[in-house]
């Protein structure tokens, strides 16, 4: 085994083994050697005269908990000096979940999990509240050195892969992935195979659910009595259907929406290996069915994670495909959701009624509604979404000395969408028009590719331990877009859903974009005999979604501790097992930009190549602007504290971790509202003009006790978080024709009024001038020239 440290016991006298586990030690013939590796037992083997000393180290489980991934190194958590929290597999594995957000839902401080309950939908998480306006606010995934930025890749994960999840809070620890970790980072270690027999694994999960309470709404007979005394009350005539109520009728209509749920999760894994290779396959099928008509979602999946290795050599894989197949919830525009709409309907309105086109009762002028039925609204659209999505790497490694690793990391992530609307002729609340039936198909695909090269170096010099990491990083990102529509596919009930079978001419309309990234970075810890430890890591990020000017940012951190407990004057102190002390500083950044074309091409006006004029008595084309654009924006800059402590007690059976932070975003990006009156049709420009703040406490409280066959623990957490907008910036422009936009202070009086300011109409066909000396137009001509005060 590679890296274990060989110490002559009582001496600083000790050496690292090397590729092939082998090493060279000067020692006497009576002493003693320590063998230690973190995740495994250490040994204490006395020499007695021998000159070859061989051991065996056994995995120790609860220390192998204890290891943690932070940024490109693997640490002892008693060595981390940054605010990390983990989850092991057992715990993932407690409740059959969709993703590894619902998993560790409530189990960590700091970690707020929202979710919506709709099968198929990946929950939205935040860590340590909201620190960006306008710019994405979700933490970046690291799954075995991929990098994933979008829900969808947490939905088509599953969680049974998982060996370990890490989130990084701080800025010492997240300070490695730059911009991408302003928001935290949650790092996803999958299985690996083991040397050994090949262990075959299947487990099987299954369950309902059901809404715990429902509301007391009123039958038909209690409608109408309330209905009759409300007009009586005011001497007004009875409603028909409230003095005679229709027979039959008496539709609870929670009881027709609502309905049991459930879930079912499958997994098989083959995992074993040789002296020199390891291999983990799995398989897994999720379905779950909601509470409500409609939604449903299932998942297939294959892992394959493989490892060899062969003297300075290790290479290996992590691949993962899925397949998901998702009916989405339907939340009709304008109409509210159809929760909303079970609280509005009658019970005196039918479910069905043959009478109206499509089949639903809506409602009369006995008895009228604005509530939308909301079994027409789950039955009369079909909303469909099939995705497919492979996510995996490549890596080598070579020791090139002992002491000193090269590494190349290649991943990629690449998903195919499908989504259909299928809307069937119909209409599903009162008064509405008659839609004509018709069909939307979404297809498309997104690539994401990085290359990564770190060098690592790892070596002890007595009780001084230093690990530094440098490296280059590109990555590339891809989506292109169809989505295609069509009318007319008759009344039904039976449909024939292809673009082509409507009786109007499709629809199209597509696109396309990128975007990349360069980074430089590096990472170095130091602790001397593991009571003085220190931590800091810097990286250049330039992003192509920046000016070139502003493209490129500096991120970096530097993080203290001290433990204490190891320290000579406390060891006369009983009961306390570990003490440990810890304070990080540091400045993060944000490039996930929001708006068309994911927030790409935010500098670049838009040009309407289709804007007609009317020039010399005939209608000629034109092209104009119609958006400003985000000129000299530049990276959201985020600065983090953070002290903290972790004590043990009982020989860390008691265990107490606390945190105090404070973060500041300094440049929030926002894009305030424009008049019109300045020519800005399209989305308005952002500006880095904003400032947040978020501050809190985070403490977590365990027990955890190992009595070889029995094992038991509790853990309990607690956050505290104020999440301040200490300023929104202003345009400028207040009271001239825009909302008004306000930092939270006094209102301020209107700004005075702008408008626009005519230049002159000319023709492409003749060369324009519109400054002396400029031949040709430019589109930023207008954002210079075109206010002015009226």
């Amino acid at each position: 085994m590679p890296g274990v440290t060989v110490l002559e016991k009582g001496t600083t006298n000790g050496v690292t083994t090397d590729a092939d586990g082998r090493y060279t030690l000067t020692v006497g013939d009576n002493a003693t050697l320590t063998f230690s590796f973190v995740g495994y037992l250490s040994q204490d083997v006395p020499v007695s005269g021998r000159s070859e000393v061989n051991v065996a180290l056994g995995v120790d489980a609860k220390l192998l908990n204890d290891v943690v991934v932070v940024g490109y190194l693997v640490q002892n958590r008693q060595d981390v000096t940054g605010s990390v929290a983990s989850v092991s597999a057992q715990e993932v594995r407690r409740a059959p979940v969709a993703s590894v957000g619902e998993a560790i839902q409530g189990r960590m401080p700091g970690v707020q999990v929202t979710n919506s309950g709709q099968p198929g939908q990946a929950p939205n998480i935040n860590i340590r509240g909201l620190g960006t306006i306008a710019s994405g606010s979700g933490p970046l995934y690291v799954i075995d050195g991929l990098w994933v930025q979008s829900q969808g890749g947490q939905r088509d994960f599953n969680p049974a892969d998982v060996e370990s999840v890490q989130v990084l809070k701080d800025a010492a620890s997240l300070a490695p992935y730059g911009a991408s970790g302003a928001n935290g980072v949650i790092i996803i270690t999958t299985k690996k195979g083991k040397s050994g027999a090949t262990a075959i694994n299947f487990n099987v999960t299954g369950g309902v659910q059901n809404l715990v309470r429902r509301l007391d709404l009123m039958n038909a007979s209690q409608w109408a009595a309330i209905n009759n005394q409300a007009y009586d009350n005011a001497g007004l005539p009875r409603q028909p259907f409230a003095a005679n109520l229709p027979a039959g009728v008496d539709t609870d209509w929670q009881e027709e929406f609502f309905k049991q749920g459930s879930i079912q999760d499958y997994n098989l894994g083959f995992s074993g290996g040789g002296p020199n290779s390891t291999f983990n396959v799995t398989g897994g099928y999720f379905n779950q069915k909601g509470t409500v008509r409609g939604p449903e979602f299932e998942r297939y999946s294959v892992r394959v994670n493989t490892g060899f290795n062969r003297g300075r050599f290790r290479f290996g894989e992590n691949a993962m495909l899925s397949r998901t197949n998702q009916t989405r919830l339907n939340v009709i525009p304008f109409y509210g959701s159809p929760f909303y709409n079970v609280v509005q309907m009658l019970p005196v309105i039918p479910v069905y009624d043959p009478t109206t086109p499509g089949g639903f009762g809506i409602g009369n002028g006995n008895a009228s509604t604005f509530g939308l039925n909301p079994i027409a609204s789950q039955e009369l659209l079909n909303d469909t979404g099939t995705s497919n999505r492979l996510q995996g790497n490549v890596y080598g490694e070579v020791s090139i000395f002992d002491f000193l690793r090269y590494r190349l990391n290649l991943a990629t992530e690449f998903h195919a969408f499908h989504d259909q609307q299928k809307r069937q002729y119909g209409i599903w609340r009162q008064n509405d028009i008659t839609q004509l039936s018709n069909f939307g198909e979404n297809q498309g695909t997104e690539f994401f590719g990085m290359a990564e090269h770190t060098l690592t170096f790892d070596k002890s010099f007595g009780n001084h331990n230093v690990t530094v990491v440098g490296g280059y990083s590109q990555q590339r990102f891809q989506q292109d877009f169809t989505r295609g529509v069509n009318f007319g596919y008759g009344n039904g009930p039976t449909y024939f859903w292809e673009l082509s079978a409507g009786t109007t001419t499709p629809q199209a309309i597509g696109s396309s974009y990128v975007w990349g990234k360069q980074s430089f970075f590096g990472q170095a810890t130091y602790d001397y005999d593991q009571r003085y430890l220190l931590t800091a890591a810097f990286r250049r990020d330039g992003s192509s979604r920046f000016e070139v000017d502003n493209r490129w940012g500096n991120f970096g951190a530097a993080s203290v501790g001290w433990r204490v407990s190891k320290e000579a004057f406390f060891e006369g102190i009983t009961g306390v097992s570990d003490l440990k002390l810890r304070a990080s500083y540091g400045r993060l950044g944000n490039d996930l930009l929001s708006g068309d074309f994911g927030g790409s091409y935010l500098s670049q006006g838009y040009i309407n190549t289709n804007a007609n004029y009317v020039l010399g008595g005939a209608i000629q084309n034109g092209a104009i602007q119609t958006n400003y654009a985000s000129r000299g924006i530049r990276w959201e800059s985020r600065n983090t504290t953070n002290v903290g402590f972790d004590i043990g007690f009982l020989e860390n059976r008691l265990t107490l971790s606390a945190d105090y932070y404070v973060s500041k975003t300094i440049d929030a990006l926002i894009n305030p509202p424009l008049p019109s009156v300045l020519g800005n049709a399209g989305p308005n420009p952002f500006r880095n003009i904003g400032k947040l703040e978020n501050k809190g406490v985070e403490a977590v409280l365990g027990y955890n006790d190992d009595r070889h066959t029995f094992r038991y623990g509790a853990t309990a957490n607690v956050t505290t978080l104020k999440n301040t907008v200490l300023d929104l910036g202003t345009t400028g422009l207040e009271g001239a024709g825009a909302p008004n936009f306000f930092t939270g202070g006094p209102a301020k009086l209107p700004a005075p009024r702008w408008g626009m300011r005519w230049a002159r109409s000319f023709s492409t066909s003749s060369t324009v001038s519109i400054r002396p000396g400029r031949p040709t137009f430019r589109p930023d001509w207008l954002r210079a020239t075109c206010a002015t005060r009226i």
